[in-house]
């Protein structure tokens, strides 16, 4: 009888409703999502346009936050933050399990989706997508979260002024990759190409620069690390002629070459990951904050934790070439960590123990980054929100500690005339 009245409900107040599919409109506030159970395998999308441009928030100012809805214990919150734009999918409001997708900024006027698919058939797997594209993968055991103890959920529709919620729909079925396109090719939505995530066929060339070596180590031998400097504790060492690094007891990594590198540079290595997790980075044009030598200039000393490096003493770029789990690779830029871009992780599409070669060119303010010789990631900066574009500055390499062990050979740099 109850579940009746929640049926009954549900077709009054003018829900669109095809099975196991529901659509919900902002003018549909409060009430209860009538289902006898949540499904084991299920889609929440939220469709939503800003009434104004959405921006990181500079250096001292207080984050902003969005509520878009919330579904039972499921909420989509939408924050300036910040180093960047981010949407956030949680459970239960928990941080723990958040499922989180950042975002350089989003266009006023302009058509956005967020979806949070789940699969509780297993071990409980979540993926957030942003306008079809996959932005995150979470394995989270949370035991009897969907299934048939599950009935009727709470929901709720946010009233934020600066955004306008188009609808949110609920799939209480399976939904493949495919239909989550054709879903979005019908409102219109396009893959996002205001972030610098360029196609993943761009293939990246040399051919028309004119290069110069600056510095080439084969990383094959004991005495090439002479010309490294180590920050954080573990593994760092020559074995098998080539780079060995592991960061072990809660430390992370960053590996400075010694050499000054020009302000227009190609900069190449091969890596290879050993197993499906981990985090690596690549820093470049490190200079502190008045000019100093980041190694040698008195600067603070470092450990290889992250703060150190995005808001210490000195400004860099920074590039995730490799975030398992995450489908993007996100170029910051320092002091402040202030995302710029948003390309595309081509080494986690790599089976690990497969090397890859990664390309790094700056070319006054434009920056791209290449692997395998596919372009995963181009951005110009405009010297400007995020201050003066970077010029000559060290080159590091950092490795977090759940990445185990990661292997580097050939690492060679070009000045670019």
């Amino acid at each position: 009888m109850k579940m009746l009245v929640f049926l009954g409900l549900l077709f009054s107040m003018g829900f669109s409703m095809e099975q196991t599919d529901f659509v919900f409109t902002p003018q549909q506030q409060g009430g209860f999502l009538a289902v006898d159970s949540v499904s084991q395998k299920g889609l929440v999308m939220a469709l939503f346009s800003p009434r104004r441009e959405f921006q990181p928030v500079l250096e001292g100012n207080a984050p902003i936050e969005h509520g878009l809805f919330t579904w039972g214990g499921l909420s989509l919150d939408l924050a300036e933050l910040g180093g960047c734009v981010q949407l956030r999918f949680k459970l239960f409001g928990s941080q723990q399990h958040a499922i989180t997708g950042s975002l350089t900024h989003l266009k006023k006027g302009a058509l956005y989706c967020a979806g949070f698919r789940w699969d509780g058939s297993a071990q409980t797997q979540f993926e957030f997508f942003f306008n079809s594209m996959a932005n995150g993968v979470e394995d989270w055991q949370l035991p009897g979260l969907f299934g048939a103890t599950t009935a009727g959920r709470e929901y709720a529709l946010g009233n934020s002024s600066d955004i306008d919620l188009k609808e949110v729909r609920i799939y209480n079925r399976d939904v493949s990759l495919v239909e989550i396109a054709k879903i979005n090719k019908i409102n219109g939505l396009a893959s996002i190409t205001s972030e610098a995530r360029p196609a993943k066929t761009k293939l990246f060339s040399t051919k028309n620069l004119k290069l110069a070596t600056v510095y080439s180590c084969s990383l094959a031998h004991e005495g090439d690390l002479s010309d490294w400097v180590l920050e954080g504790g573990g593994v760092c060492e020559i074995a098998g002629k080539k780079l060995v690094m592991a960061a072990e007891n809660g430390s992370h990594q960053v590996l400075w070459n010694k050499t000054d590198m020009p302000s227009d540079f190609l900069a190449e290595w091969k890596f290879t990951h050993t197993v499906d997790q981990g985090l690596a980075i690549v820093f470049f044009c490190a200079k502190g904050k008045k000019g100093q030598d980041i190694l040698t200039g008195g600067l603070k000393p470092r450990t290889g934790d992250f703060k150190e490096y995005h808001h210490g003493d000195f400004n860099c770029y920074h590039i995730s070439y490799y975030a398992w789990g995450r489908t993007t690779c996100n170029l910051r830029k320092n002091y402040g960590m202030y995302l710029a871009a948003v390309g595309n992780d081509l080494v986690s599409a790599v089976p690990a123990g497969k090397e890859v070669k990664i390309s790094l060119l700056k070319m006054g303010s434009h920056i791209t980054l290449a692997v395998n010789k596919t372009i995963a990631l181009e951005y110009d900066d405009d010297g400007s929100r995020f201050g003066p574009v970077l010029g000559a500055g060290k080159i590091g390499l950092r490795q977090m500690e759940h990445t185990g062990k990661a292997y580097y050979r050939d690492f060679t740099v070009y000045r670019v005339d």
